[in-house]
Parts: C-alpha cells; sequence; structure tokens
C-alpha cells in the first residue's frame, strides 16, 4: 500500500476513508485498513459476530470429544443442555453410525 501512495506522491489519512471505515483504521491501523482494502477491495465481506466463532469451535470439540455415551458429560462439561448437546452430535459421524444399532 505504502507503495501506492509514494508512487502517486500522495499521503492517504484516515479521513480519507469512507465513514464505515475510520473505526476499521482506528482499531487495526491505517496502514492494514488499506491492504485489506487493496486485498478484498470491492468484494462484500462479512464479519460473523463473535459469539458465533466461539460457537463452531465450541461445536466442532463437541463432535470431537463425543464418544457415543457421554452426553451427559458433554452437557456439564459446555454447560449446555442435554437436548442442545444432542441437537450438536445428531449429523456427527458417530451418532449416524450408532442410529443403525
Amino acid at each position: 500500500m505504502r507503495e501506492l501512495q509514494e508512487r502517486d506522491n500522495i499521503e492517504i489519512e484516515t479521513e480519507d476513508l469512507p465513514e464505515p471505515y475510520h473505526r476499521m483504521a482506528e482499531l487495526i491501523g491505517l496502514e492494514a485498513t488499506l491492504l485489506l482494502a487493496h486485498e478484498f477491495g470491492g468484494r462484500q465481506l462479512y464479519f460473523p459476530q463473535p459469539a458465533r466463532i466461539v460457537q463452531e469451535a465450541r461445536d466442532r470439540r463437541i463432535r470431537a470429544e463425543f464418544n457415543g455415551y457421554n452426553i451427559d458429560d458433554l452437557s456439564r462439561k459446555f454447560e449446555m443442555s442435554e437436548r442442545s448437546i444432542r441437537r450438536v452430535i445428531e449429523n456427527s459421524p458417530l451418532s449416524v453410525s450408532l442410529k443403525g444399532l
């Protein structure tokens, strides 16, 4: 990004960015914001809520730790209802294979 600024002899400041990007520049810096604009410019990006990111990681751990018999243990460990644990694991490979028994 700096190369563009130097090549065009233009110094870009946060105020030059569209309003929604001012906060991004404050959080990660102007240089990183310009780098993101260069890399993803013209595309729409979606940033999930942090809780959603944590939920995906938690669900992945639940599926990995599920052994076919430990719903109660997982419920206590992850502080979730057994019903919620069942919902997470209902399409896991082990759960699917146990349905045939």
